[in-house]
């Protein structure tokens, strides 16, 4: 099996969302955002008191990210955010 970022990133349609612990060794958080720029529609974000973890380590912040996220999908209001990582708070 082929590690998920050596798949064709730039073929991703869909408005998608990273959530990025800002303490994760195994996938550190510039690694992340440049792996993701290649997708078109994608808003990366990053949890400041989380590692690898972060839907248990800020199962809270976590749960209203992807809220927030689909909600502005259903309404439309999605744009692309990789220039600047956006930071749940």
């Amino acid at each position: 099996m082929r590690p998920c970022w050596v798949l064709p990133r730039a073929a991703v349609r869909a408005p998608t969302l990273v959530l990025s612990g800002r303490f994760d060794l195994a996938a550190p958080v510039q690694e992340t955002t440049r792996a993701c720029e290649p997708i078109p529609d994608v808003r990366v974000q990053v949890l400041d008191r989380s590692g690898h973890h972060p839907w248990v380590e800020e199962a809270e912040t976590f749960r209203i990210a992807v809220e927030e996220f689909l909600a502005g999908c259903c309404e439309g209001r999605f744009s692309r955010c990789t220039d600047s990582v956006g930071r749940v708070s």
